[in-house]
């Protein structure tokens, strides 16, 4: 150290040099002295004390133009280097112990509210921070086309160096806000809280925990930022499934409830690349899927390892609802490095109401990377199986599904097989098969975004069986076109054929239908259908059925050759209002008898007759469900057959279904006629009212007629085809006693004189009976009766007995008889009509008879003899007649059985 002196010395020197002028230090020495040049300590003392001073000065004035600084200078090129469109800050504080910083803002989706960094002017000398701390952090992850971004910054594409980046080292770093994540038009926010520090070797060690919807989600980070390996490791304890699932965005809503959690551990090293290894469960999980819900039953693990290859396994995922089943993922393995991957997987869906024996369907898939791009094939096996739908059983036999898929720069081809197994359904009486059917489909997705591609069904075979009928297609096809993307196009054609055959009927049916979308097909389709007994063509039907900008119209004609009907068609298939389909058949025509008929059934040449048809139906589903309004109207019916003695005049009939579906009438139905002859039966002025409760069901609800100028009428009744006996009573009222005789079979009878009573006729088994059917004379009238029995009454008797002569003294007393009272009684015995008439009166003539003591009763006298005058007689005469001379109608009707 200098002596005092001499630095008082050189201070004084200092002193004065400073507060000279200018213009005197750069003057020249006063003559008289000579030069001197300052000493080299003077020199050194000089520019410590000026480095000094200027640390000073830096020190005083670095907290007022660092925050200029870092806006003018340091904000701009940050901004640049990160692409963000704006970076806009506050600095609260900067000096040489930190900066503080406000209101951060970096584009549009990174904020702060305050962020902070610590230093130390040593520390910064070796690359330390002493903290870093962010508060209301503000994250937002933009989802789009391109993938994941943050709105407002576009990072610059990283440079491949050798040399490792610069990591500072940073004591404490404490980070606190938000993510913010959207997708479409949904988002999501989930508080985040990072904690940590990066060491001195670069290594960053940070603990996270986020909290989706309130479940918290802790990671721990341990990163080697210079050897470029991480190890990370993440826990999710108990969690709501319904938490979580509403913490997705753009996630639908559905109701859900149960628990989850999971562990992962992840390693990634420059030498062994990413190994993941991870472990979960699900737990009681609930939810709603549109109108189905489903209950898991227990809980479901899975397992992911990932080293040289994906490996991942899981439990049996169980359902208790909808149904009981359970979905296992036996294997799928995965190698990044070869392309290659396969996996097994089965579903076991356990017996319910309708399956007898567990269903089973068991899948593989496999796929390898090429040197084009990707090769993929996958198979899955229905095994046979039986249910049961009601009281029909269904066995189906095993079903395969084949999908292969190929994938290149240029796009990708898609193919699928599905062969469904034999499907056999059995119900009482009937059964259905549907054999061999396969459907294929193809498309190829381009580049461009455009698949086309081809779907068919062929082979398909349906064979229908019945107690009485069977069914078969002929042909069963389908095959579609299409072509999806900007102007998407699809065009199908369907076509079917079967034949049917029920004993002597046979049918045939064959449909082509063409459809495209979205403009429609440009040809129409055809439906032919056509019934025939015994190669004589009972019915036909022709239409055609063109697709419009709603869906199809339907117009066409159906025939019935035999009787010559003809009804048109027209209806409407609208696809996109439902209720507005309508089918309607419409017949207005007279129709001339036998027409046809008669080379069917030779029995019905001799029938002749007319009627005018008018009759109409529809299918209707405005009303959600199908309608048929069906009516049937004949008027001007007249009939005859002059074999059977039959004949109807004037018939009409009117017949209505508010839905034919359901084979149910509107009820009080009527049929009429003015005349109907039944063999020797003549009805006049005829009414029946009833219903068509059913296919197999006739209720009757009333029957009222003019029989033997008196009225006759009934009580309801049913008629069943399944009831094969019948009894309806007739309840005749003021009947004329002589022409209801001669219509039962009477011969010539005449007479005058009123009668009433019921008669039980029964029906059994395609007979007709009289069982004691009672008609008594109208009380307080007297009548006359006129049968000429001739030997019908004494065929049999002995001439010569006193019962001959007794039967021929009733015989000639009937030719003509006034009588206060008559009763008739109607029973039938065997093929026999036997008819009991009683009379209570006198001959109006005298009888050519007389009393005989000899034989003890009446004698026949000859003609030249006055006979015998009777004032009071009663007679009891009985009468067989032959059924089937009465109702000629059955001889016609068993032709007609027999095909006569």
């Amino acid at each position: 150290m200098p002596p005092p002196h001499h630095a008082s010395a050189a201070g004084d020197l200092l002193s004065r040099s400073a507060v000279l002028p200018k213009s005197m230090h750069e003057s020249s020495p006063p003559p008289d002295h000579p030069l001197r040049r300052p000493s080299k300590n003077a020199l050194v003392l000089r520019g410590l004390l000026a480095a000094v001073l200027g640390i000073v000065l830096f020190w005083a004035i670095l907290p007022r133009i660092a925050p200029w600084l870092l806006e003018t200078v340091v904000v701009p090129r940050v901004a640049a280097s990160l692409g963000a469109s704006a970076l806009r800050l506050q600095v609260r504080q900067a000096d040489f112990g930190g900066v503080g910083l406000e209101a951060l803002t970096l584009g549009d989706g990174l904020r702060a509210s305050t962020a902070g960094v610590r230093w130390s002017v040593g520390g910064l000398l070796r690359g330390r921070l002493e903290a870093v701390r962010i508060t209301g952090l503000r994250l937002v992850l933009q989802e789009s086309e391109a993938g994941w971004s943050v709105p407002g910054i576009s990072l610059p594409e990283a440079e491949d160096s050798a040399a490792p980046a610069f990591v500072p080292e940073v004591g404490a770093i404490q980070v606190e806000g938000t993510v913010e994540i959207r997708r479409e038009s949904a988002a999501t926010r989930i508080p985040i809280s990072v904690s940590g520090s990066v060491d001195a070797h670069g290594v960053a060690r940070l603990t996270t925990v986020l909290e989706p919807a309130g479940q918290p989600l802790h990671l721990a980070v341990h990163a080697d930022i210079a050897r470029a390996e991480m190890r990370v490791t993440a826990a999710l304890p108990q969690a709501s499934l319904a938490a979580l699932a509403a913490s997705i965005p753009g996630m639908p809503t559905i109701p859900l409830s149960g628990a989850a959690q999971a562990e992962l551990r992840a390693a990634t090293t420059p030498q062994n690349g990413p190994e993941i290894q991870a472990t979960g469960s699900i737990s009681s999980a609930q939810g709603v899927l549109g109108d189905m819900r489903f209950v898991q039953e227990g809980a479901t693990s899975v397992d992911l390892r990932w080293q040289d290859e994906i490996l991942f396994r899981a439990t049996p995922f169980r359902l208790r609802e909808p149904v009981m089943a359970a979905v296992t993922l036996e294997r799928l393995r995965f190698s990044p490095h070869s392309g290659a991957l396969e996996c097994a997987w089965s579903m076991d869906v356990a017996p319910g109401p309708v399956s007898t024996e567990p269903l089973r369907i068991v899948g593989q898939a496999a796929g390898m990377r090429t040197s084009h791009g990707w090769e993929m094939n996958a198979n899955a096996t229905l095994a046979a199986a039986t249910l049961r739908i009601g009281d029909a059983a269904l066995a189906l036999e095993a079903s395969r599904m084949h999908l292969t898929a190929r994938l290149d720069p240029h796009g990708a081809v898609l193919r699928a097989a599905f062969e469904l197994g034999a499907a056999h359904i059995v119900q009482t009486n009937a059964s259905l098969e549907l054999s061999g059917m396969r459907i294929t489909a193809m498309a190829t997705p381009q580049s461009s975004g455009v698949v086309e591609g081809e779907v068919r069904i062929t082979d398909g075979k349906i064979f229908a069986r019945s107690r009485d009928a069977q069914m078969r297609s002929t042909h069963l096809a389908a095959n579609a076109t299409f072509r999806l993307g900007e102007r998407p196009r699809v065009e199908a054609l369907f076509s079917a054929a079967c034949s049917g055959r029920s004993k002597d009927a046979t049918a045939k049916l064959s449909l082509t239908l063409p459809a495209a979308w979205p403009t429609p097909a440009a040809g129409p389709g055809t439906l032919q259908a056509e019934v025939q007994w015994k190669k004589h063509a009972l019915a036909r039907l022709s239409a055609r059925i063109t697709q419009g900008p709603r869906g199809f119209d339907l117009g066409g004609r159906a025939e019935l050759p035999l009787v010559g009907i003809h009804a048109d068609l027209r209806g409407f298939l609208d696809f996109f209002s439902p209720e507005q389909t309508q089918l309607h058949v419409q017949a207005d025509q007279t129709v001339v008898l036998p027409g046809r008929l008669a080379r069917v059934f030779p029995a019905l040449a001799s029938l002749s007759g007319s009627a005018r048809l008018n009759a109409s139906a529809a299918l209707q589903l405005g009303s959600g469900q199908p309608r048929i309004p069906a009516r049937l109207a004949i008027a001007q019916c007249t009939l005859r057959h002059e074999t059977a003695k039959m004949a109807l005049e004037n018939g009409t009939l009117d017949l209505a279904f508010a839905d034919l579906a359901t084979v149910r009438s509107m009820p009080r139905q009527r049929f009429s006629f003015q005349r109907l002859q039944l063999g020797s039966v003549e009805l006049e002025a005829g009414e029946i009212h009833f219903q068509v409760e059913g296919p197999q069901s006739l209720f009757v609800e009333r029957c009222d007629f003019r029989w033997a100028q008196g009225r006759v009428g009934t009580q309801s009744f049913r008629i069943n085809p399944d009831v094969e006996d019948y009894t309806v009573e007739l309840y005749c009222d003021r009947v004329r006693l002589a022409q209801a005789l001669a219509q039962l079979g009477m011969p010539q009878v005449r007479g005058d004189g009123t009668a009433n009573g019921r008669i039980p006729v029964h029906w059994t088994r395609g007979a007709l009976s009289f069982d004691n059917g009672f008609l008594y004379s109208t009380p307080g009238e007297n009548g006359v009766l006129q049968v000429d029995a001739g030997g019908m009454l004494t065929v049999g008797i002995p001439p010569d007995t006193p019962q001959f002569g007794q039967v021929d003294l009733a015989a000639e007393a009937l030719k003509n008889f006034v009588y206060q009272w008559a009763t008739v009684t109607m029973n039938t015995e065997g093929r026999e009509l036997v008819v009991s008439l009683q009379l209570d009166g006198k001959p109006a003539t005298p009888l050519p008879f007389v009393y005989d003591r000899d034989i003890g009763g009446f004698a026949r006298v000859s003609a030249s003899s006055p006979g015998s005058n009777f004032q009071g007689i009663r007679l009891d005469v009985n009468f067989r007649l032959p059924l089937d001379q009465l109702l000629h109608y059955k001889r016609l009707i068993k032709r007609i059985h027999s095909g006569g």
